[in-house]
């Protein structure tokens, strides 16, 4: 390698696209021109602090470069002088390129390293829905964490529907792409599907147009703040039910200043059409203005002389604008009431079981308690459950989750013919008065430094949902999850790598250990430092006095379901004063 730096200081430097590039040593005219380097890799663009890194050209010229080209070069140029040098400067025949199918479309897939059995997929034609290709449930198994490639010819200028399925529906833990031709390029993939948790359900969709001259485009013009990789966004066709195109966290790297995106659209053939822009950001400030002036424009046709759709910027989690657009190409805006994709007004707070009953609620990671599903729930969080007891049994923190049920204002007279909601199901009471639950894996993980890890170890993989940013993962074997950090607190402290974890399995034994330095921002009650063992305890009920009419029943030992506070009080004297 070698580094090349700007003499003058920030003017011009390699940046994103520019890999693989020249790097020229100029002479007195171009016939004296010297090739010494090809663009790699560095640390931003135009940074004084940091010169550009490049491939040293040199390194390969005589064990490589040379004879491979006096090798196979019908006309090697003069200054390699191969005949001279035991080089063969005989032309050889040069086979005839092998034409690719306009509509041959590769599909790479990274199977599951811990389940790959559970991963089926089906592409079906839009709007026919008739079956291309597919492979059942089943077909990968045992090929855990394998790279396949599935070759599929389709009908080109056209659009298609991928559906990736999931059969225990616990999450996908491995990535598909479809590209167009056979060599995959990950910007230029048609579909690309870093994997999913278990709150997709058991599929996921994709749309996606395979031509050269689709009926209509859309052009998303993106300006990023400082925390590109924490934006994410989609095109939803409403009709269809179909993402024709989106990008989620982590695709656009950190050194990303503007990208430019074209998303095909259905055309006058399918009529007027609705569809849905929606824009998240993973840092819950938008993309202006805390860190940086960051915005979008979408635009029906391109952005010079097209129509503009919505632009913006300044949102907190996530900001949506639907519209339609007609047979002719009218453009209408439709509002984000106008379908039922989640709006940005909050919703009123519930005084009565009947309101209770026709709300979505969703759980906060961070306290295992039941929120009201309004604008203040995270975009990343999709599970959504329509019933707050619900919720809460699926809550890692069943009894806080319960005692905080929005029910304070409501009070039922004898006329109310309301069905009373079931008891939760908590875990079996013992003799002494605690239940067996499980503390699991809960927080926010930040290390000081880069490429340091947190490492999980789980008995239950496919339970724990995780959202990252700035980490790398790796699965070492079917039991073991290793996070590396990226960047860290000591060099990034407004942006480090962070890694949000929520185990959902109760039944689960997880470790989650990482390196010194590394610290837990918030986590549940049972929580020490990032070092946490998820085994049965006993926690104890908290007691509820009861009213004058009530009488508490004994459990079966006799023992009370009340300990005594003194007790505990002195017990944990005679503890400390021991120690």
């Amino acid at each position: 390698m070698l580094c090349a730096h700007d003499r003058i200081g920030t003017t011009s430097d390699a940046c994103q696209g520019d890999s693989g590039g020249a790097l020229v040593r100029t002479g007195s005219d171009s016939s004296a021109d010297l090739l010494v380097g090809l663009v790699s890799w560095g640390f931003g663009c135009a940074d004084p602090n940091f010169p550009g890194v490049y491939s040293r050209l040199s390194s390969y010229y005589h064990g490589f470069l040379r004879p491979t080209i006096c090798e196979r070069s019908r006309s090697p140029p003069s200054y390699l002088n191969c005949n001279n040098s035991g080089g063969n400067a005989q032309p050889i025949p040069t086979p005839s390129p092998v034409s690719t199918p306009d509509g041959l479309l590769t599909i790479f897939v990274d199977t599951d390293p811990f389940s790959p059995e559970d991963l089926g997929w089906e592409l079906t034609s839009v709007p026919e829905g008739r079956v291309i290709a597919r492979r059942q449930m089943g077909y990968y198994a045992s090929k855990y964490g394998k790279s396949i490639r599935e070759d599929v010819t389709v009908e080109p200028e056209n659009f298609y529907r991928l559906t990736i399925y999931d059969k225990d529906e616990d999450g996908f833990r491995g990535e598909m792409a479809v590209v167009r031709g056979r060599r995959y390029i990950k910007s230029d993939a048609l579909v690309y599907e870093p994997g999913f948790t278990s709150v997709s359900g058991g599929s996921v969709v994709h749309g996606f147009y395979v031509g050269d001259d689709p009926p209509r485009v859309l052009t998303l013009e993106l300006k990023f703040d400082r925390n590109p990789e924490a934006l994410a966004w989609s095109v939803t066709n409403v009709n269809d039910e179909l993402p024709l195109s989106f990008k989620w966290f982590d695709w656009y790297g950190k050194d990303f200043m503007m990208a430019r995106e074209t998303i095909p659209v259905y055309g006058r053939d399918r009529g007027s059409q609705e569809y849905i822009f929606k824009v998240l950001d993973l840092n819950g400030n938008g993309m202006c203005c805390n860190d940086g002036q960051g915005s979008f424009s979408l635009y029906l046709g391109d952005s010079d002389n097209g129509e503009l759709i919505a632009t913006g910027g300044e949102f907190k989690t996530d900001q949506s604008f639907a519209f339609e657009i007609s047979s002719t190409g009218l453009v209408t805006s439709l509002g984000v009431d106008a379908t039922k994709w989640p709006t940005d007004y909050p919703t009123p707070k519930p005084n009565s079981l009947s309101a209770v009953a026709q709300l979505e609620f969703y759980m906060a990671p961070a306290t295992g308690i039941c929120q009201v599903n309004d604008q203040s729930k995270p975009a990343w969080i999709s599970q959504i459950y329509v019933d707050f007891d619900e919720c809460c049994r699926n809550s890692w923190s069943q009894q806080r989750c319960f005692a905080a049920k929005p029910t304070e204002a409501y009070n039922p007279s004898p006329a109310d013919d309301l069905q009373s909601s079931e008891p939760p199901k908590l875990s079996p009471v013992h003799n002494d008065g605690s239940i067996s639950t499980f503390n699991p894996v809960t927080g926010s993980f930040t290390c000081k430094a880069a490429g340091m890890t947190c490492t999980i170890k789980c008995t239950s993989c496919g339970t724990i949902k995780r959202v990252a940013s700035g980490m790398t993962m790796e699965f070492p074997n079917k039991s073991t999850i290793v996070y590396s950090t990226e960047r860290g607190t000591d060099d990034s402290p407004d942006d480090p790598s962070r890694l949000i974890l929520v185990e959902s399995d109760s039944s689960a034994e997880n470790v989650i250990s990482c390196d010194e330095g590394c610290t837990c921002n918030f986590v549940n009650d049972n929580v020490l430092g990032c070092g946490l063992r998820a085994k049965p305890s006993p926690v104890q009920l908290t007691p509820i006095a009861p009213s004058p009419a009530q009488t508490v029943e004994p459990s079966s030992s006799g023992g009370s379901m009340d300990p005594s506070p003194l007790l505990i009080l002195l017990t944990l004297l005679v503890v400390i004063t021991s120690c």
